[in-house]
């Protein structure tokens, strides 16, 4: 699996091709995700906002849904971050037993609003 770096530009290419449902505005950094040569999703991170330690997803939208990709790619992640807390805002109750199946956690992002991290105790 690969995350490749890519423009706004490209990101508004991916939004009409794969018709996404995220507004994918403001982008930090956003990659696609590439799995045996075929592009399954895009991610964007952002890193620091909650110390040295920490990366957030900022937006993490898959391409075709129901086949697993969103567990492979956030299993990857937190792998290849093992080192850092990963901080994720959730947007519905899917997404929010999607994000605590992968062992997330709620925790007070310090405004009194709830994110969900992982690495967190």
């Amino acid at each position: 699996m690969e995350f490749v770096s890519i423009t706004d530009q490209e990101v508004e290419l991916y939004k009409e091709r794969f018709n996404l449902e995220l507004g994918w505005y403001m982008s930090v950094c956003p990659m696609k995700v590439i799995e045996n040569d075929k592009e399954i999703a895009l991610i964007d991170c952002s890193e620091g906002m909650y110390g040295d330690d920490s990366i957030q997803i900022e937006q993490f939208e898959v391409f075709e849904k129901k086949h697993g990709w969103g567990s492979k790619i956030i299993n990857q992640a937190i792998q290849d971050l093992s080192d850092y807390r990963i901080f994720v805002y959730v947007n519905d109750s899917n997404s929010k037993a999607f994000w605590i199946k992968k062992g997330f956690k709620p925790v007070d992002d310090g405004t009194g609003t709830e994110i969900y991290c992982y690495g967190c105790n």
